[in-house]
């Protein structure tokens, strides 16, 4: 599996930002989807950018997905669409219902469009790290709309999206798959103490809130339920596990967990199933 970095965001300076421009993949894709080819990849994640499709209220226009879709066709490449990829129509408050109402209508046309044109089963993340997002944006005020102290009620409302997203997709394409995509963590306590306030542990549990709230094990009241998750993604990286408030604990560290253990919890919890969506290593060292 592949992937390109497809974030949407407003960033803290106020800036939009289109990754799929930024790195040239939109100009490059039949090249890029070649190279994967190459290597034997035959899955990759996309994105429908939202605010580049939805060109008015309730107006769609997918040129900005042509390249992609015919380039996977050519290729035989299966995609997993991410929809919310942090990024949504400037006009569009997060906070209101309007919002969930808009996205739903997005997505079901998404979906029309893509399954009349897409070879083979569709695939899609409707949104992308509920949870990293809700802290992101609701809770440090580092992306739009840059709200501090709000990341559970940001939580609460992306995830009230999925449910209509999912049943917006599912009406209209009953074959469609979806994948859950959040990050996981290890949290321990600082080196030579336990976790007597029970602060790491809280961490830890945090990581499962947005699947528990999805399947309705957690805040019913939002309309969970099983068959809102499907297949689940797991973003993980080597920073991904950290003493509580200190530094990365890495690999070869007495204090790293597995990563094998973290993926066996989840997959006991929850029952369906799991590969990793994202991952990767900044380069360090000599050259």
């Amino acid at each position: 599996m592949g992937g390109f970095e497809s974030a949407s965001h407003i960033n803290e300076s106020g800036v939009r930002l289109d990754m799929l421009a930024a790195t040239q993949h939109d100009r490059y894709v039949i090249s890029d989807y070649h190279r994967l080819r190459s290597v034997g990849i035959e899955t990759v994640r996309e994105a429908v950018r939202w605010h580049r499709v939805e060109v008015r209220p309730g107006a769609y226009d997918f040129s900005s997905v042509t390249p992609y879709l015919a380039a996977a066709n050519e290729l035989e490449l299966e995609i997993i669409w991410d929809l919310f990829h942090y990024g949504y129509p400037d006009d569009i408050d997060i906070y209101s219902d309007r919002f969930v109402q808009r996205f739903a209508a997005f997505a079901a046309a998404t979906a029309a469009h893509l399954r009349q044109g897409t070879q083979g089963r569709r695939f899609y993340t409707p949104l992308n790290e509920i949870s990293f997002f809700a802290w992101a944006a609701g809770q440090v005020g580092w992306f739009h709309p840059f709200s501090t102290g709000r990341g559970g009620e940001v939580k609460r409302q992306l995830v009230r999206a999925w449910f209509a997203a999912v049943d917006a997709i599912r009406a209209e394409d009953a074959e469609a798959r979806f994948v859950s995509v959040e990050p996981l963590i290890h949290t321990v306590p600082p080196r030579g103490r336990r976790d007597r306030d029970g602060r790491a542990a809280r961490q830890n549990a945090s990581q499962w809130e947005t699947w528990e709230m999805i399947t309705g094990r957690a805040q019913p009241e939002l309309g969970g339920a099983e068959h809102y998750l499907d297949i689940i993604g797991v973003n993980f990286y080597p920073i991904n596990q950290w003493l509580h408030h200190g530094r990365p604990v890495f690999p070869g560290d007495p204090l790293y967990k597995p990563f094998s253990d973290i993926l066996a919890k989840i997959h006991q919890r929850y029952n369906r199933p799991v590969f990793v969506a994202e991952t990767g290593e900044p380069y360090v060292g000599e050259p």
